[in-house]
């Protein structure tokens, strides 16, 4: 049997102590064309539970995830909205912020949701549970795993955004417009192949054309965007994102491109 390993309550952007339950703000979503924060006046606590097997997981072999999100009250969260063409979106990130991945857990009517995944390297990796019970706001329920193996110590984090940056296949030139703490910032990426030339050919991943996960350099701040509707040339997307407190970050955006999807990291510092 796996075991319990964590446990801790939901926090829409994720700042001071894990085990502190706060409301529901910040927690950014773009896709209509305009910057939706969640309703701050609703404060919904969570917890999202985690089992693995096997019960210790290792480097390079695959674990079975088990999760279930409870509300405050203990009930298991069992009924959900679809958002972005999935019911929950798992983000999986190591300390360090140099392991990432997005996957998509299957979802039984209990409420019970599971999904493979093999972790490239040991260390501790944080978990964010990205979903929207039905009738209720959009939430983000968070857990950590340790994952054993050779210690392989991160690189220390290096600002490159703004600035080119080339990742997976892609080379993207990062603007940033009003990037400053609490307030909305605008990330513009004009793509480009290897070989310099624009793209033109970017495909709707999940319902839309791009998708933009930043976590602070702590992993305590999260933020989880679209991009806006508005025109842009066809190698362009564009975010708007709100940064809640001044530091370091590190960002991941997904676009697909040639039936791949594609992921392209960056770091920037928001005084």
């Amino acid at each position: 049997m796996g075991r319990v390993l964590f446990f801790s309550f939901v926090m829409i952007v994720f700042g001071g102590s894990p085990s502190k339950a706060q409301p529901d703000a910040d927690h950014a979503q773009q896709g209509s064309g305009h910057h939706a924060d969640h309703d701050t006046g609703h404060d919904e606590s969570a917890m999202l539970m985690v089992q693995t097997e096997p019960a210790a997981p290792s480097a390079g072999q695959p674990v079975a995830l088990k999760l279930m999100i409870h509300q405050a009250d203990g009930t298991i969260v069992r009924e959900f909205d679809i958002v972005h063409e999935k019911i929950v979106h798992l983000i999986m990130v190591r300390d360090g912020l140099d392991e990432f991945a997005h996957v998509h857990p299957a979802v039984d009517d209990q409420g019970n949701l599971t999904v493979t995944h093999t972790f490239v390297k040991a260390g501790t990796y944080r978990l964010f549970a990205d979903y929207k019970p039905t009738d209720k706001a959009a939430s983000v329920a968070r857990a950590e795993i340790e994952v054993s193996g050779e210690p392989a110590p991160p690189a220390a984090l290096a600002v490159n955004a703004p600035g080119k940056v080339a990742a997976d296949g892609l080379v993207a030139q990062i603007e940033l417009q009003n990037a400053k703490a609490g307030q909305e910032s605008e990330i513009r990426f004009r793509l480009a192949n290897e070989s310099g030339q624009p793209i033109d050919d970017l495909q709707p991943y999940l319902g839309a054309r791009g998708h933009l996960v930043v976590l602070s350099a702590d992993g305590k701040q999260y933020v989880h965007a679209h991009p806006m509707d508005a025109p842009t040339a066809a190698n362009e997307v564009v975010f708007m994102s709100h940064f809640p407190a001044a530091g370091t970050y590190k960002g991941w955006a997904q676009f697909r491109e040639a039936g791949q999807v594609r992921t392209v990291p960056f770091v920037l510092q928001i005084p």
